[in-house]
């Protein structure tokens, strides 16, 4: 037991390093745009990219769905669609776990003279909101009982993270450095000892991106 407090002290305390100072772990499967990190009274971080086509563009042709004369019909139509990758971490909630909650995902795009959103893709399983990865300390960790009430997209204990991967309908945005210079902030739904708090994660303008 003493050798096995001595080798994973160093590494909680570069966790606990790491989170003082709100510094992202290493993640693959980040996108390759940062746009914004945020933390939730130091409980929760949250930091997202975006995941950018060779072309810089965003237009992708996506599944509708319509009801014409009593029957339903589905067809496709170019949409400009930007890929999010939000990487989250709980990084200092120690009793217990943090949920994240089944949620719709959107981008504000507010100006001083309106308030504009930017929703996430729906009707297309293709761009369906989804778990790419869940980074767990513990390999044979149980899910624990959830002290509020719906369905999660995943849980995390102390210092564990979870990748995931959005599609936002980039409104009259035809290239991603359009959606740059719009897109404001998105929040991030959390549950936290069975209360719902938002995590808000603002987005900084990217000077020369193309």
């Amino acid at each position: 037991d003493e050798a096995n407090k001595i080798r994973t002290s160093p590494n909680k305390d570069l966790y606990c390093r790491m989170a003082e100072q709100n510094v992202k772990p290493y993640c693959s499967l980040e996108g390759s745009i940062p746009l914004g990190g945020s933390t939730l009274d130091g409980l929760v971080s949250g930091w997202v990219t975006m995941v950018e086509r060779s072309n810089g563009e965003t237009s992708r042709s996506v599944m509708f769905s319509e009801v014409h004369n009593g029957e339903s019909k589905t067809y496709y139509g170019p949409i400009p669609v930007v890929e999010l990758r939000i990487l989250l971490q709980n990084t200092g909630f120690s009793n217990g776990v943090v949920f994240l909650p089944d949620q719709h995902f959107s981008v504000d795009a507010s100006t001083r003279r309106k308030g504009e959103k930017m929703l996430e893709v729906s009707g297309d399983d293709r761009f369906q909101r989804r778990v790419l990865h869940v980074e767990r300390r513990n390999k044979n960790d149980h899910s624990p009982q959830r002290k509020a009430f719906g369905r999660e997209m995943c849980f995390l204990r102390l210092f564990e993270t979870a990748v995931l991967s959005v599609h936002i309908h980039a409104r009259g945005c035809n290239t991603t450095s359009k959606f740059c210079n719009r897109a404001k902030k998105i929040q991030i739904l959390v549950s936290i000892d069975g209360t719902t708090r938002p995590l808000v994660v603002p987005f900084h303008n990217i000077i020369g991106h193309r």
